[in-house]
C-alpha cells in the first residue's frame, strides 16, 4: 500500500491478482479516484447557535435603567419620609406669644415642683431642702430635711444624704427631735414643756401623713400633660385642635394642687420649726429654699393657666 502526502485520499482500492503480487494503480485510475473523492458530498455543517448571554452593551443599558428606576423610587421614598417627618414636627411659627409664655411658665412650675420632690435625697440636692436644724451656739453638725430624704453632717463626717420618707408627718417637730436625739443628744437638753393654753400647736397629736408628696406629684403630672396638649395643637400629624381647652383645665388642676402643697408645706415646716425652737433652747432652725420654690411654682402655674385659657369665652377655631 502506498501513502500519498500531496493530496487527500478518502479511500484506496487494492487489486490482488495473485498471492504475493500487488496491482499498482495507474495514473488514470488514481486521477479518477481523486476526482471522485473531491466531488463526494461532505457532511452538512451544523448551524451556529446564537449565544443566550446578552451582550455587554445590552447589560450596561439594562443596569443603567434599573439604577435610574431605583434612584427615582428612593427619591420618592425620601420625599414621603420627609413629608411624614414634617407632619410630626411642631410648627413653631404658629405659636403666639401667649402660647410660648404659657408653655415656659408651665414648664418652670413643673421643674420647681419636681426639685422640691427630690430635695435632700442626694449630695447634689443637699442645698435644696425645706428645713435646717443645727445647734444654737454654733457647734459642729447640722441636719437638712426634704420631703423624701435628709442630709446630716457630724464632727466625724461631712454632709451625707439619704432617701427617706420618715419625716413627712405632722407634728414634724416631734418626729425630727426623736430622730436627732440619737445623733445629737446635747441639742435636746434642758427641754421646756410649752403651755398648751398659750400655744395650741403644742397639743400632742398622733403623727399623720398630710400627703404633700401626692399633691406635688399630681401637680407635676398635670402640668406636663397640659404642655403636651398645648404643643400637640401645632403638630399636623396629630390633627388635634383642643377645642375643649383640656390644656387649660389641666393647668388649673395643677395650680390648685400646687396651692394645696404650698399650704401643707407651710403648716408642716413653718410651725414645726417654731415648735422645735420653743421646746428645745439649744436648737436653732431655718426655713430652706423649697418653700420659696413651691410658692414660685404656684405663681408660674397660675400664669400659665391664664394664658392657656386665652379666648376661652370666644370661638376658638381649630388649627387643622
Amino acid at each position: 500500500m502506498q501513502r500519498t502526502s500531496s493530496m487527500r485520499v478518502d479511500s484506496v482500492a487494492l487489486d490482488v491478482d495473485g498471492p504475493g503480487q500487488i496491482h499498482r494503480l495507474s495514473g488514470d485510475e488514481l486521477q479518477r479516484q481523486y476526482s471522485y473523492a473531491s466531488t463526494a458530498p461532505s457532511a452538512p455543517e451544523e448551524p451556529r447557535r446564537r449565544s443566550t448571554h446578552p451582550r455587554r452593551s445590552t447589560l450596561m443599558s439594562l443596569n443603567s435603567n434599573k439604577d435610574d428606576k431605583n434612584k427615582l423610587r428612593a427619591r420618592k421614598r425620601s420625599k414621603a419620609r420627609l413629608a411624614k417627618a414634617e407632619d410630626w414636627i411642631p410648627e413653631w411659627r404658629r405659636f403666639s406669644i401667649k402660647d410660648t409664655f404659657g408653655i415656659i411658665f408651665a414648664l418652670a412650675g413643673a421643674i420647681l415642683t419636681l426639685m422640691c420632690l427630690t430635695s435632700a435625697t442626694s449630695s447634689s440636692m443637699s442645698n435644696v431642702y425645706f428645713a435646717r436644724v443645727y445647734k444654737r451656739d454654733g457647734g459642729v453638725g447640722e441636719a437638712r430635711f426634704g420631703l423624701r430624704g435628709y442630709c446630716i453632717s457630724t464632727q466625724s463626717s461631712s454632709m451625707q444624704c439619704y432617701p427617706s420618707t420618715d419625716f413627712i408627718y405632722i407634728p414634724w417637730d416631734a418626729t425630727t427631735s426623736k430622730f436627732l436625739n440619737t445623733t445629737f443628744p446635747t441639742w435636746f437638753e434642758d427641754s421646756i414643756t410649752p403651755d398648751q393654753d398659750i400655744d395650741p400647736l403644742a397639743t400632742p397629736s398622733p403623727p399623720h401623713d398630710v400627703s404633700i408628696t401626692a399633691a406635688m406629684s399630681i401637680s407635676v403630672i398635670c402640668a406636663l400633660i397640659g404642655i403636651i396638649c398645648q404643643i400637640s395643637r401645632f403638630i399636623r400629624g396629630f390633627r388635634y385642635g383642643d377645642s375643649n381647652y383640656t390644656r387649660g383645665f389641666l393647668l388649673a388642676f395643677a395650680t390648685v394642687t400646687s396651692l394645696l402643697s404650698m399650704a401643707l408645706s407651710l403648716l408642716m415646716y413653718l410651725n414645726g420649726c417654731q415648735e422645735l425652737e420653743t421646746e428645745y433652747p439649744h436648737v436653732q432652725t431655718r426655713i430652706g429654699p423649697c418653700l420659696a420654690m413651691i410658692g414660685t411654682a404656684f405663681g408660674c402655674l397660675l400664669l400659665s393657666t391664664i394664658l392657656f385659657f386665652d379666648k376661652f369665652l370666644h370661638d376658638d377655631r381649630q388649627l387643622y
